[in-house]
């Protein structure tokens, strides 16, 4: 009874003691056991071990409120750059409607505003060259203004860097109008010491690209339309076959063959010598462009003098001219020319004189090439 006793106190003693499980096999051990003798595992944690969740914990959280700040940064950054986007949308598309009124320096304007956002955009840069060639196309020595001044001076670092290009056809056009730029500032704003570069800039973008239609005819135009004194460039004893060499050659490349007519007209027209202006006439006779507008009313009033004062002075050239183009050409050339005609009523009493005296002569020569 005792025994019994005694066993039952032991029972309730070892479950009223306190229990220590292992923290791997969870097996039952003494209290404040060290090491665990079924899996030989610690069982107390450094003071490490114990904050090591907390701070796994702080590392876990540190990292999303990081990643959370870089997309927050992400998304203003996508926000800005689209804004910058809409904006040289916008540059571009004002600079091409100034373009398309003739006033290529706000055009330019522009283009450098969307360039200051993005230096390297291509489409602006692409089009601020385009804007400057085309621009500078429409240059004439003579022109004066400054609004031509300003867009030859804005052009030169535009073409300088053009030059550089890996493509061989723009690099050529670049070097073709740089050279154009020089002859017009050597002598509309009295830059002598530029035109000597003119010739080996041409006869480089000849090298670069054969059949370069703006080196061809600037050569052309500069030949026949400039005193070349200064350039230190030999355009032969003829300059007006020199002058047709390069025109052919331009004419030959297939590109830009509306400049080419119009530069080809105006240098004709504003040139010396009587075999110009017979090869001035040729051209037209050729070409006889219909389209009203400001430059074909030039032409037609040019062509007009010119026929008037041959058939008074020289009246066998033109005959001679109609027989190598043929009478019938000739003809519809002088029809077109005489279009400019004012009627004799209306002229001035003290030209009215000059008018009928030349009238009367290129009557007389479009009778003679009827006959023909």
């Amino acid at each position: 009874m005792e025994a019994n006793t005694h066993k039952k106190h032991t029972s309730i003693s070892e479950q009223d003691a306190p229990t220590q499980r292992c923290v791997a096999c969870r097996e039952i051990l003494q209290p404040d056991a060290i090491v665990c003798p079924h899996c030989r595992k610690p069982q107390h944690t450094s003071f490490w071990g114990r904050i090591s969740p907390v701070l796994k914990w702080l590392g876990g959280a540190t990292v999303i409120v990081s990643l959370l700040g870089t997309t927050i940064k992400l998304f203003e950054l996508m926000e800005t750059q689209q804004d910058r986007n809409s904006a040289i949308e916008r540059y571009l598309l004002s600079a091409e409607r100034l373009e398309s009124i003739n006033n290529p320096n706000k055009a330019l304007q522009q283009l450098e505003a969307a360039l200051k956002l993005n230096p390297n955009h291509s489409v602006a840069l692409e089009r601020e060259a385009e804007i400057v060639m085309r621009g500078l196309r429409r240059l004439r020595v003579g022109s004066g203004g400054d609004v031509t001044k300003n867009l030859a001076v804005k052009a030169m670092p535009i073409l300088e860097r053009m030059v550089g290009s890996e493509n061989s056809i723009d690099a050529a056009d670049a070097m073709a109008h740089l050279a154009w730029n020089y002859h017009f500032i050597g002598y509309e704003a009295g830059n002598k010491a530029v035109l000597p570069l003119i010739g080996p800039l041409l006869d480089r973008a000849i090298e670069i690209d054969n059949d370069n239609v703006y080196a061809h005819t600037f050569w052309a135009n500069i030949c026949l339309g400039t005193n070349t004194l200064y350039m230190n460039i030999d355009c032969g004893n003829d300059e007006l076959e020199t002058a047709k060499i390069y025109w052919d050659a331009a004419e030959k490349s297939g590109r830009g063959q509306a400049f080419v007519f119009e530069a080809k007209l105006h240098t004709l027209s504003v040139s010396g010598g009587d075999d110009t202006k017979l090869y001035f006439l040729e051209v037209l006779a050729f070409n006889l462009p219909d389209d009203p507008s400001p430059s074909i009313d030039y032409y037609r009033k040019k062509a007009l003098v010119v026929l008037w004062n041959t058939a008074l002075e020289t009246p066998e050239a033109l005959l001679e001219l109609g027989q190598r183009i043929s009478p019938e050409r000739l003809l519809k050339a002088i029809t077109w020319a005489r279009a400019a005609e004012e009627p004799l009523d209306s002229v001035n009493d003290s030209v009215r004189e000059w008018h009928l005296e030349r009238r009367t002569a290129l009557n007389a020569v479009s009778a003679a090439l009827e006959k023909k």
